[in-house]
């Protein structure tokens, strides 16, 4: 491609990118300068290009397969919007979703249960997720089954600690061996997780099935330890879903460490200059957090698709760049 038209060159413009999507999330605030837009009119820089990748590196164009299981999370990502709100940023949403070698980004300005249904239209499947009532309407999707997240609940046990230590320690102990028979099960081939969920961890939940049961009607409600139980309760027949399927996680950590640079990014730019920008964000997410997933350098990898952009989109993924990669191609 010829990069003498263009804003900056490929080298630099790969520089800044990945700035943007890696080193920048570890910047102190102090060395971050806020600086007056530049306007890129259509025709005058490649990210219009580049933002021709992002509808084919998502779930609606190629990974039905690859995402029967996804783990889904989001987190909140002011973006400035005028005709939206004046005089403050907006509160968008910026979710993640993967299977620990894939992770895709995309932002939306709110997180309603028609906007996350409308994310996964057509999906059919697994989704692994928190408890937030966000998922409720995709739930009642026929086809979508919906799995709990056991780091969630551990996570309300540990903060009834300072006002229930005795009983929320038994529920973190419980846990903790639920944890430590997926370690065995995770290291099984996938045709034996099942029966091996059965054998180690279905007792374990049993056991906790049954205090749960013991200790709800004590608590005091209201309290962080009735709070706790209630989850725990609530999120039954969701937080055993794990057990019946063997690429299912119990828990959502890996989607929750895949939010942690942006997340991190976000402390540093506070908001994104507008909607088109918070879009921009997350194809760079997707294709960056994808890159650290697949092991390869994020540099080194946009430095190889940046001038290959009119090639078929099926070449340019993470996955196809390291597949050429490990085969000795150039």
């Amino acid at each position: 491609s010829d990069w003498s038209s263009d804003v900056c060159s490929s080298d630099l413009f790969v520089y800044l990118l990945q700035s943007a999507g890696i080193a920048l999330q570890n910047a102190p605030k102090r060395f971050i300068r806020v600086r007056k837009p530049v306007e890129i009119r259509e025709g005058e820089g490649r990210s219009l290009k580049w933002a021709r990748l992002a509808p084919h590196h998502g779930y609606r164009l190629g990974f039905e397969i690859e995402f029967g299981h996804p783990a889904v999370d989001a987190t909140g990502l002011p973006v400035l919007d005028p005709p939206r709100v004046k005089g403050k940023a907006h509160h968008g949403h910026l979710w993640a979703w993967g299977n620990y070698d894939t992770v895709i980004f995309q932002y939306t300005d709110n997180k309603r249960g028609e906007t996350v249904a409308a994310l996964f239209k057509d999906f059919k499947g697994v989704i692994l997720s928190d408890g937030a009532s966000d998922f409720n309407l995709l739930e009642k999707t026929e086809g979508v089954t919906r799995a709990g997240c056991w780091a969630h609940a551990r996570r309300k046990l540990y903060e009834a600690l300072p006002y229930d230590s005795r009983r929320a320690l038994v529920g973190l102990a419980a846990i903790r061996k639920l944890f430590m028979a997926e370690r065995v099960v995770l290291s099984a081939p996938m045709s034996q997780r099942v029966s091996l969920r059965k054998e180690l961890c279905q007792p374990i939940l049993d056991g906790i099935r049954g205090w749960v049961d013991e200790e709800l009607p004590r608590a005091v409600p209201r309290q962080p330890m009735h709070a706790a139980l209630q989850y725990l309760d609530n999120q039954w027949p969701r937080l055993v879903v794990f057990l019946e399927h063997a690429a299912v996680a119990s828990h959502n950590n890996a989607t929750e460490r895949d939010l942690r640079r942006p997340v991190k990014g976000r402390d540093n730019y506070l908001f994104a200059g507008s909607p088109r920008g918070a879009e921009s964000a997350a194809i760079y997410y997707s294709l960056i957090g994808t890159c650290l997933l697949q092991g390869i350098d994020p540099r080194r990898y946009l430095k190889e698709i940046a001038g290959r952009l009119d090639e078929p989109v099926s070449r340019l993924t993470p996955q196809a760049v390291r597949e050429k990669w490990e085969a000795g191609g150039r």
